[in-house]
């Protein structure tokens, strides 16, 4: 009987990885649909204004107009906000193929967050990070955060620009050249370690380079 329980509960583990691993499936072709979707409207919309040479205010009053015939057929999703939303989608990433990457692991929700980001190197760091480290939406707002906060709320016009510290468990030139400023001069990523300094230690470090 032992031996014939044992078999069940690893029939059972089988059967529920096989059922976790088409749900993961599915939602991934769903989101890749998405926002392949919302790319060719962006486009459309966008070969439109290039092609009639509409004035902005005339393209306003057109997005509104696609936007309510959308919102009767289809509901709320392609409300006027959304179409500005998805006509900047398809601006910031017309030159690459986006669903032949990983950028189409991302839900829409995502790139909404990403599109506040003007800097192009910026937003891409953002993203391979959200993919990788699988960070929610929440997750992705709150690591642009702190920074932003401690320069509109603290920092003082005498003070230097604002740096922030990233601890690495190894090296990657990659998340370097995307967290550093481009076309760096002062901010230097040279040593690397395998693990996290204490309190002590960095306070060390500390004390040693404002000696220097």
């Amino acid at each position: 009987m032992k031996i014939k329980k044992t078999k069940e509960i690893q029939l059972l583990k089988n059967i529920r990885s096989i059922i976790e691993t088409s749900r993961h499936n599915i939602v991934r072709e769903i989101n890749e649909t998405i926002i392949k979707t919302y790319y060719e409207i962006g486009r459309l919309l966008i070969e439109n204004e290039q092609k009639g040479k509409i004035r902005a205010e005339y393209s306003e009053q057109t997005i509104n107009y696609i936007a309510l015939q959308l919102a009767k057929e289809f509901g709320r999703g392609f409300s006027a906000t959304n179409l500005r939303s998805m006509r900047s989608f398809y601006l910031s990433y017309k030159e690459s193929q986006i669903w032949q990457t990983l950028s189409a692991k991302l839900s829409w929700s995502h790139y909404l967050v990403l599109l506040r980001i003007e800097n192009p190197d910026e937003r891409k760091f953002y993203e391979v990070e959200s993919d990788k480290e699988n960070w929610s939406v929440r997750e992705l707002k709150r690591q642009q955060m702190y920074v932003n906060f401690y320069d509109r709320e603290i920092k003082t016009a005498a003070d230097n620009k604002t740096i922030g510290l990233i601890l690495c468990k190894d090296k990657d030139d990659m998340i370097v050249n995307y967290t550093l400023p481009k076309n760096n001069k002062q901010i230097y990523a040279s040593k690397y370690q395998l693990y996290l300094p204490s309190k002590k230690e960095l306070k060390k470090q500390l004390l040693s380079s404002n000696k220097t």
